[in-house]
């Protein structure tokens, strides 16, 4: 049996408009996306100049195509092992890249985490990251320079055929403790080592869990004092198995 939480890991989120008129942010929670295998996803989407509307689109529909390739994948390898995930998040991602009917191409910034017994698979296209907490340290799952890479190749029209997506698989381990899912209206005021240190506090004292709901708040509300100008979103899931 896996040491690890998957399938159900206790979460929390919370989306705050912040400084911003409208609300840009979309969230989506999905345990258990696939069970056969202990598959979870969690992600966070953002579009500005719609009010929204793109990454509410997307928050309704990237997990549902998504699982489809995933029931085709798990059919034909059987084990989680055999999965190619670069291949298949990208994929997801294709089938996402839709054009409205007077042909404009339609994309959404975002982080994706899908979150399995051995793996964490984070597929990020810009302007949003996860952290995780590994032993008491902050481990960027995707960085910076990954996040800028990508930016700068939409913003330049680079292959307007796709969406780009950075793709990083990292194997779990016991010491992980949880995951911060955030928007860059947190990662803009935050830091992944300061919103670690602060929400470890929470797993200082509630050891049982329980507890990702009041770090997520706790998170929205350090980054509104430090004066993040965007939208503010935070899911975060416990790890450790209690």
């Amino acid at each position: 049996m896996s040491p690890f939480k998957a399938i159900m890991p206790p979460y929390g989120s919370i989306s705050l408009t912040g400084r911003k008129n409208t609300m840009g942010d979309a969230i989506t929670m999905a345990p258990g996306l696939l069970s056969s295998n202990k598959i979870s996803l969690f992600a966070v989407y953002h579009s500005t100049d719609d009010g929204g509307n793109l990454a509410s689109f997307w928050s309704t529909r990237f997990h549902i195509l998504l699982h489809r390739r995933l029931i085709c994948e798990s059919s034909s390898t059987g084990e989680e092992g055999g999965m190619d995930w670069a291949k298949i998040m990208r994929a997801s991602f294709e089938d996402m890249h839709l054009h409205s009917n007077t042909g404009e191409v339609i994309t959404v910034a975002g982080v994706v985490v899908v979150l399995t017994e051995k793996k964490l698979i984070v597929s990020v296209t810009c302007h949003s990251m996860a952290v995780l907490c590994r032993g008491g340290k902050a481990v960027p799952l995707i960085n910076d320079r990954e996040i800028d890479r990508v930016y700068k190749k939409q913003r330049n029209g680079y292959d307007q055929n796709s969406q780009m997506v950075e793709v990083l698989i990292k194997d779990r381990d016991e010491e992980d403790e949880f995951l911060i899912i955030g928007s860059g209206g947190l990662w803009g005021a935050v830091s992944g080592e300061e919103a670690c240190k602060a929400t470890a506090r929470f797993l200082l004292k509630f050891p049982m869990g329980g507890w990702a709901a009041d770090a997520a708040a706790m998170l929205a509300e350090i980054a509104l004092a430090k004066n993040s100008l965007e939208n503010i979103t935070v899911i975060v899931v416990e790890l450790k198995k209690h």
